[in-house]
């Protein structure tokens, strides 16, 4: 057994850069000796990492990137200006033919380099000199596999060791697997010398203006401060140890944002999709539409991928989702005024919107269409009207003059126009013995919100990857009118006019949290918002039908009063209203 320092000249090598010195020791019960233990070089590094029992006694951290799209399209670009190299004719004339057809079958078997320097040995043949045989493997990858299908799977970091809730100090190497297995140990044993970038070679990898950084260490480095990262320390050390156990750690909260202090449309539209309860990714489907009685939806989404500057042409990628960032446009018809709690049919209200990005902006419809559906299916007691056309919208958006702003959200709607008689209140007023101060004495009123604004500062935290919450806090105002049917005496007629009675003002401090499951069968998520001293909120349950094309989700929305005395003359005590959606994605 030997023990391998690899960094100490290798780390005195990088003079221009701030680190600790640290012995990092990967090497333990190697098969064959290691020789050339003077110096740990790029090919000692590559041949340690590259097997993957020697991780298990290495004082490092192993880090999976959670998106990789950079890293496929860093290595993608440089596949392409490489794609039309060959290797040197006079370096296969060297190599005897059988050698060549074992090499050539075991990329084709996808058999790492090491696995096919054993079956070289175990036939009697001897080996080709590493460097040759490290050329001869990325001949035989790239002309089998092609630029276009050489396609990385996942990335690792080997960085030393990190200490909780802090960045590693250094990116010891950058291993890319081309295995699609969800075995991390299958993923690393696949791996070849080309997969192994090491210091010196990520900081040579130049990228264009098209990243977020210059070179690929400094990339991956972006990767480990934004947390686009997941540690696999404990599960790579355990690997391959039958004794092993190590318990799973639960409740590691941090949060979902890539960069706190720079949110992008991405991070907007992670928390967003907790508020609307979409916990399912949609793939390469751009379409979304959403059908019930109180809400119809459509949304269409950006196509998963990017530009491709040699050739101009966008390159889609499959691994990603569409609904992983904003909408590009959409349509929506929905009851509800949610912001006031007043959701579904009994708010009255009838919204047509249109949706780009993270605006919603619309018409209030004159109109109550089918409210008619709060009474007679459900048995909710109505007590609200309608009026002319109005404005209503809502915005999320990150204010960056703030660090680790989060998403502020603001709503508003304002209605025009004369409110409209209550047709379900059936009065059948009579003109000659109408009186309106009985009316007004029994608060015979009908109902109008009139106009409502809402504004919230909102944050976002992740547990365990699986649960997300959405936090808000931040003040909600409303106007609502008092309309009855006045008597108009004049010229020995008696008339009836709607008129307004009265008006008044609400405004208070409202808090708001969202809630949502994802990654298993079946996601649930949950609402609540305090309000005037009311809470409203729902339920939900998403159940696929057809996987990543059609779902059903059971929905219950409700409101209750349990701070106030009694309710206010427009709010009813409390109501719950179920409902069933069917969402499609195409």
């Amino acid at each position: 057994m030997k023990i391998i320092c690899l960094f100490d000249k290798w780390y005195s090598n990088m003079r221009n850069h701030r680190f600790i010195l640290v012995a990092v020791l990967l090497g333990a019960l190697f098969l064959q000796p290691i020789y050339s233990q003077d110096e740990a070089t790029r090919t000692e590094m590559e041949q340690i990492l590259g097997r993957f029992s020697n991780y298990r006694f290495g004082n490092i951290s192993i880090f999976r990137l959670k998106n990789i799209g950079d890293i496929r399209k860093a290595l993608k670009l440089r596949q392409e200006k490489a794609a039309g190299v060959q290797i040197n004719e006079e370096i296969l004339k060297t190599v005897e033919q059988a050698i060549l057809k074992i090499i050539e079958d075991g990329v084709l078997a996808d058999e790492s380099m090491r696995e096919i320097l054993q079956a070289i040995d175990a036939r009697g043949f001897t080996p080709p000199e590493q460097s040759i045989m490290e050329q001869l493997y990325q001949y035989y990858k790239l002309k089998h596999q092609g630029a276009a299908e050489a396609r990385p799977e996942n990335a690792y970091l080997i960085t030393t060791r990190a200490k909780p809730g802090e960045i590693p100090e250094f990116i010891i190497a950058l291993i890319i697997s081309y295995n699609a297995s969800g075995d991390m140990e299958k993923q690393l044993k696949s791996i070849g010398p080309g997969d192994i970038y090491t210091y010196d070679e990520m900081k040579n990898f130049q990228l264009d203006t098209t990243f977020s950084a210059n070179n690929l260490y400094d990339l991956m480095v972006n990767a480990l401060v934004q947390r686009n990262v997941e540690n696999k320390t404990i599960e790579a050390q355990g690997i391959g140890n039958a004794q092993w156990f190590a318990r799973k750690i639960f409740g590691n909260t941090e949060t979902p944002f890539l960069n706190e202090a720079d949110l992008s449309s991405y991070d907007v539209q992670k928390i967003l999709r907790v508020s609307e309860g979409e916990p399912f990714n949609f793939g390469i489907k751009q379409n979304e539409l959403i059908l019930s009685p109180d809400w119809i939806l459509w949304r269409r989404f950006p196509q998963p991928g990017y530009y491709d500057e040699a050739s101009g042409k966008f390159i889609v990628d499959t691994t990603l989702n569409s609904n992983s960032d904003l909408p590009l446009v959409g349509l929506e018809l929905k009851y509800g005024i949610d912001c006031i709690n007043y959701t579904s049919f009994f708010s009255e209200r009838v919204t047509l919107s249109a949706l780009w990005q993270n605006v919603k902006l619309g018409l209030i419809l004159p109109t109550d269409g089918w409210a008619s559906i709060g009474k007679n299916v459900f048995d909710i007691n109505r007590k609200l009207t309608y009026a002319g056309f109005g404005l209503a919208g809502s915005f999320d958006f990150p204010i960056k003059v703030i660090p680790k702003s989060g998403v502020f959200h603001f709503d508003f709607g304002y209605v025009l126009g004369d409110a409209k008689e209550s047709k379900y209140k059936s009065r059948n007023i009579d003109t000659l013995t109408y009186t309106p101060w009985r009316t007004i004495a029994n608060r015979d009123f009908d109902y109008l919100i009139r106009g409502n604004i809402q504004a919230y500062y909102t944050f976002g935290v992740q547990i365990d990857n699986n649960y997300l919450f959405r936090f808000g806090l931040g003040g909600t105002f409303y106007q609502v009118e008092q309309w009855y049917y006045d008597l108009d005496t004049a010229n020995l007629r008696r008339r009836l006019v709607f008129k307004k009675y009265d008006e008044k003002s609400v405004g208070d401090v409202s808090i708001r949290v969202d809630f949502m499951s994802t990654d298993i069968a079946t996601p649930f998520g949950a609402n609540v918002q305090y309000f005037n001293g009311g809470i409203g909120g729902g339920v939900w349950l998403q159940v696929p039908i057809i996987r990543n094309t059609l779902y059903l989700r059971l929905d219950g929305r409700g409101y209750f009063v349990p701070f106030k005395d009694k309710p206010d003359e427009w709010e009813n005590k409390g109501y719950f209203i179920p409902m069933a959606r069917f969402i499609l994605t195409f």
